[in-house]
């Protein structure tokens, strides 16, 4: 029932004594950071890249890269679709060099906008 709830609030708003479908022009839209997106999955949330538009999260993966070796996934993170690809290259690089495994150089995506420090 809490579920529902919170969707109703979501979608639907009283403005003098009547209940009106919320609009984003006229009544606002609550931030996408607290909307229930699925029913199935009240943690998804609403994402934006580009033009992709997709109800879930982001899925962050690093391999390592070297011509001399196989190529292997090092680290997996997930977060949800509202966090910024550029949040998370510390945390990614903080649970590599947990386990050892922090390159001497990090290539990632235009996204990821903090920069790589030498760890040496």
């Amino acid at each position: 029932m809490e579920i529902l709830r919170k969707v109703w609030v979501q979608q639907y708003a009283f403005i003098n004594q009547k209940l009106i479908w919320r609009q984003k022009a006229a009544t606002r839209l609550p931030p996408n950071s607290i909307c229930i997106e699925s029913p199935y999955d009240i943690d998804a949330r609403n994402g934006t890249k580009r033009n992709t538009n997709w109800t879930g999260y982001n899925v962050h993966l690093t391999e390592t890269c070297d011509e001399e070796t196989p190529n292997l996934i090092t680290n997996v993170e997930t977060t949800t679709a509202i966090i910024p690809d550029g949040n998370i290259t510390s945390a990614i690089h903080a649970q590599l060099a947990n386990k050892g495994l922090l390159p001497s150089e990090h290539y990632v995506d235009c996204a990821y906008k903090v920069p790589f420090k030498s760890w040496d």
